[in-house]
């Protein structure tokens, strides 16, 4: 098992919580076998699979997949991101930098542009 797949398996399974393998199967469209084989490492899903997963927890495919340790982005990154059409990553390093550079520097929700 590769270090994305160790990584995928044990936050699926941690996101998971109390909740059993049977609802959350069910709510995601997959059969809990399938999803007794993730959360094992024993096989991936595809892409669409990955989406749905991310969407029903509300976290990122980047932390599911370990790429960050942000399970999502706040409302005023995201609304950043999505105003400027930047990716989440690309999105949060602006915002470091901008933090960095003018510390004093509130970014609104609502902005529209920088």
């Amino acid at each position: 098992m590769d270090n994305v797949t160790k990584v995928f398996s044990k936050r699926l399974k941690q996101l998971r919580g109390n909740k059993s393998q049977d609802d959350v199967a069910k709510d995601i469209g997959i059969s809990r076998g399938a999803l007794s084989y993730y959360e094992k490492g024993e096989r991936n899903p595809d892409i669409n699979i990955l989406s749905s997963i991310a969407k029903y927890y509300n976290v990122s495919a980047d932390y599911l997949l370990g790429l960050s340790d942000t399970p999502t982005l706040s409302v005023e990154e995201k609304a950043i991101c999505d105003t400027i059409g930047l990716s989440k990553n690309s999105g949060k390093s602006a915002i470091r930098t901008s933090r960095i550079l003018v510390p004093s520097m509130v970014i609104s929700p609502s902005c529209t542009s920088w």
